[in-house]
């Protein structure tokens, strides 16, 4: 039903339309700006103005006699997301530079948690001898045991993002939503983003990084049920304010990267960064990405 509210019109009569289709082109709908060939009679824009409209509409007003049928498992927070991605028609704002350059990179929760703990198991940092962890597959992919160590080519670089290259193999975690490490050759400092959407063109795979701030730091976390007791913990990533030499305790800027499952917003939870276990509550979602959550906290 959605597909037939979007229609095609050629490509040199287009001023509004983010995608762009190449009806010779054995590829999906690109972003126009990222075209460099010569205009052709091939070249389609798709225009899905109709469905945004409708889509925003009853994400707004919850209207219940939509043009547009929702199923009844597609998440609100997904439905915003899509709805950010497809009605924003203004270029990017920040300068973005040309550069071509090799970055290591981590993808997946578990393979950026292992990455900054150097080596040491997850049971170890959390002093648990008996396994009794949340590293289980929560339906989205980010505990399972293929998360990815590699390098890839970085493209271009602006103030919040990088565009990322895959030549051959693409790993299977390259997803939007799903979180990664990058970091330099010569640098020791991890910087963690989420894919916030993916490409095939020309035979290359493209990924776009939002990159999120702070510096990543190893941690984990356990939610405090109702009943008193806790639940196993999970890997998680604080993201430390530049300025914030504390360990567990939360200063302006500072934040947690969580699986996406179980936790939730005004939680309590049991913090755990180096050596040091505390109290926390987790205050305000800053990012849902259904893969993995960014949470505001504070911790007494």
């Amino acid at each position: 039903e959605w597909s037939t509210m979007v229609t095609l019109a050629p490509a040199r009569s287009d001023k509004r339309s983010l995608y762009w289709l190449d009806m010779k082109a054995d590829d999906g709908p690109f972003y126009k700006t990222r075209y460099n060939g010569p205009s052709s009679d091939t070249l389609y824009a798709v225009n899905i103005q109709t469905i945004i409209a409708s889509l925003g509409s009853q994400h707004a007003c919850s209207v219940e006699n939509s043009t547009v049928d929702i199923p009844s498992c597609f998440r609100q927070s997904l439905l915003s997301h899509l709805l950010t991605c497809w009605q924003d028609v203004r270029e990017r704002q920040q300068p973005r530079y040309q550069i071509n350059i090799e970055m290591e990179i981590c993808i997946g929760l578990k393979a950026a948690h292992q990455a900054l703990l150097h080596g040491q198991s997850f049971d170890a940092f959390i002093g648990n001898s008996d396994s009794l962890t949340g590293d289980l597959d929560d339906g989205n992919g980010s505990c399972q045991d293929d998360d990815h160590q590699d390098y890839v080519t970085v493209t271009d670089i602006s103030d919040n993002g990088y565009c990322l290259r895959w030549s051959k193999s693409v790993p299977p975690h390259v997803k939007s939503g799903e979180i990664v490490l990058l970091r330099k050759p010569d640098s020791q400092q991890w910087q963690a983003g989420t894919i916030r959407w993916t490409q095939r063109l020309n035979r290359h795979t493209y990924a776009g990084i939002q990159v999120l701030p702070g510096y990543a730091e190893a941690a984990a976390a356990s939610t405090t049920l109702e009943n008193g007791m806790s639940t196993p913990f999970f890997r998680t990533l604080l993201l430390k304010n530049h300025k914030d030499n504390d360990t567990a305790k939360t200063k302006k800027g500072s934040s947690l990267l969580t699986p996406a499952i179980p936790f939730a917003t005004k939680q309590n939870i049991q913090l755990q960064v180096k050596d040091d276990c505390n109290e926390a509550t987790l205050t305000h979602l800053l990012l849902n990405s259904g893969t993995i959550s960014q949470y505001s906290y504070y911790s007494p």
